[in-house]
């Protein structure tokens, strides 16, 4: 195994990064390559703990899929407001709290512009998809210049 160290990016699992990471690996070298399909032939197949990230009941797995399908469907809506001359995400999901706790919902673009604490949460998630790439492109030596310009822009969003 690699001296590698893994870590979680915006999600997290029931499994330790580290753990995954080494699994995977374990996929590449046993498969060629990691595609879905192999990690679930792996699982389905071996004592591993990715068995714990996979949803195996047929039911539920269905359910779990129907709702990502809708997810999709419903960010792929874009929609062309009078005050800008291109479309946008039509619905976009924020975070609504009420006496039962947090729930996150998708709410018309239009809607959520008038209403901060839900543009407030939009533009904190743009922050961070920011930040990410900019993580992402920090292996590239010729992005490296583009720093400034991230920290630049992600400052005029929280500022606006």
């Amino acid at each position: 195994m690699s001296n590698k160290v893994y870590s979680y990016g915006s999600r997290t699992y029931s499994i330790l990064a580290q753990e995954a990471g080494q699994e995977l690996e374990k996929v590449a070298d046993l498969y060629g390559s990691i595609t879905p399909y192999n990690v679930i032939d792996y699982a389905r197949n071996n004592i591993t703990p990715l068995k714990e990230v996979i949803t195996w009941d047929d039911q539920e797995a269905a359910g779990k899929w129907r709702l990502h399908e809708c997810r999709n469907f419903i960010n792929s809506i874009n929609v062309r407001l009078e005050s800008l001359d291109t479309f946008t995400q039509a619905f976009v999901s924020v975070v609504v709290t009420s006496d039962e706790g947090n729930d996150r919902q998708y709410k018309a673009i239009d809607r959520v512009i008038n209403v901060k604490s839900e543009m407030d949460f939009v533009i904190n998630d743009c922050v961070s998809r920011l930040s990410h790439i900019q993580e992402k492109l920090k292996i590239y030596k010729k992005f490296e210049t583009l720093t400034p310009e991230f920290e630049s822009l992600k400052s005029k969003l929280v500022e606006a």
